[in-house]
């Protein structure tokens, strides 16, 4: 076990479902054919994810962050936006998952420059310091539900469907990992 530096590394998550209007809609990376799911515009399509933490995670340590990973199919206008809804919990195996009214809740707005060019990614962080379960132990169990809020109030003003090509988790490690590369 490294001690006295903070190393990270990151977890992809499993996309367990998805619903909303469209139950997410797939659009393609520019005119690869490549599928992706999207979040659909004007629909508040909701995806589920699930992170069994790695057992080279520092036990009893918040989660720096979880990140959105997306592609851009239009070119957005300075000052447009995408509002997400997140909840998120998280438990050791053999424990009672928590009813919905003990998960966090929150919401975080991506405001985009104007800059950004069309088929462009980028990186988001959404969720920050998930603190861990009492008395954690290896692989425990995070589940993130995110929405994009298109139609709520305040509602996003990008009037476009949105990639996600991926949902990652930052998480405390007791060896090497990807902290140097990415920072929160």
């Amino acid at each position: 076990m490294i001690t006295g530096h903070a190393y990270h590394d990151d977890l992809q998550g499993i996309v367990g479902h998805a619903t909303g209007v469209s139950a997410l809609g797939t659009i393609t990376i520019r005119d690869t054919g490549f599928p992706i799911l999207a979040f659909q515009n004007a629909n508040d399509d909701i995806i589920y994810y699930t992170f069994q933490m790695p057992h080279k995670k520092r036990l009893g340590e918040a989660l720096d962050s979880v990140h959105l990973h997306y592609y851009l199919p239009t070119a957005p206008t300075a000052g447009n936006t995408i509002m997400m809804d997140y909840e998120w919990t998280w438990f050791n195996n053999g424990d009672t998952i928590p009813a919905t009214v003990n998960w966090t809740k929150s919401s975080t707005t991506i405001t985009f420059t104007g800059t950004e060019a069309q088929y462009s990614t980028g990186v988001e962080n959404i969720i920050s310091n998930l603190t861990a379960p009492v008395d954690e132990e290896y692989s425990s169990i995070l589940l993130v539900k995110l929405t994009r809020n298109s139609t709520g109030s305040p509602s996003d003003t990008y009037a476009a469907d949105l990639g996600v090509l991926y949902v990652d988790a930052h998480f405390p490690t007791d060896r090497y990992g990807s902290y140097n590369e990415y920072a929160d």
